[in-house]
């Protein structure tokens, strides 16, 4: 999994190794958010999701430009759990059986690798 992989490489001092973990979670927060986008316009879901998921996509790309800011990888982890919870309060029974429960493990492991970088640096 590409965050146990770069979360050690960056803990090892690989060079680049921070800039491409940061960069490869911003591209998955902004694809979940575009998912959220997607499902809420599908399923016709309050217009507040849409939002959400737009301020979402707008703060990645926010981060991406200051991606040497202290505290960078809480920054990301906020928004996967923000991401995370605002699913399983709204969509979570509309996504295909299994999908969530898998969304949720790979959730976890992307936030602990994301804190345990930031925590080790």
């Amino acid at each position: 999994m590409p965050f146990i992989a770069l979360s050690s490489a960056t803990l090892w001092g690989l060079p680049y190794a921070d800039t491409l973990l940061i960069s490869y979670s911003l591209l998955i927060v902004t694809f979940l958010a575009g998912m959220l986008w997607s499902m809420s316009l599908q399923y016709q879901q309050p217009i507040w999701l849409v939002v959400f998921s737009n301020l979402i996509m707008l703060a990645s790309w926010g981060l991406i430009s200051i991606h040497n800011m202290p505290g960078i990888f809480y920054a990301i982890s906020v928004l996967f759990i923000a991401l995370y919870l605002v699913e399983s309060f709204t969509l979570k029974d509309l996504y295909p059986k299994g999908f969530f429960a898998l969304r949720s493990q790979l959730t976890f492991v992307a936030v602990l690798s994301l804190l345990t970088t930031q925590i080790a640096s």
